[in-house]
């Protein structure tokens, strides 16, 4: 039986993992971060997860990006991801399981 507890609660900091793809434009998003929102449990069984993308994020993905979603009605602040596609980072953005010398 599949565990029913998502991996990240709200307001956890999580990073796109490298390669993951865009699933509205097709644009490579690995390493795009932000705070995790609302958490949903697809009928799939799958945990999906609302990211409010942080500062750092929206300045690297420019204008063009938000254009793009302002043309589809999208939410350029926002990513809907599955959980598989995520990792949680500290308050410093880094892997939480990386040693820091702070």
């Amino acid at each position: 039986m599949k565990d029913n507890t998502s991996k990240f609660k709200e307001e956890d900091m999580v990073r796109v993992l490298p390669g993951v793809i865009d699933p509205d434009f097709g644009t490579n998003i690995g390493g795009w971060s932000g705070k995790v929102g609302k958490i949903e449990l697809s009928d799939d069984g799958s945990w999906l997860y609302m990211i409010r993308l942080d500062q750092d994020t929206l300045s690297a993905a420019g204008d063009d990006y938000a254009e793009k979603c302002e043309d589809e009605n999208l939410n350029f602040e926002i990513l809907y991801l599955e959980e598989r596609h995520l990792e949680l980072v500290n308050n410093a953005g880094s892997k939480e399981d990386e040693f820091s010398l702070a």
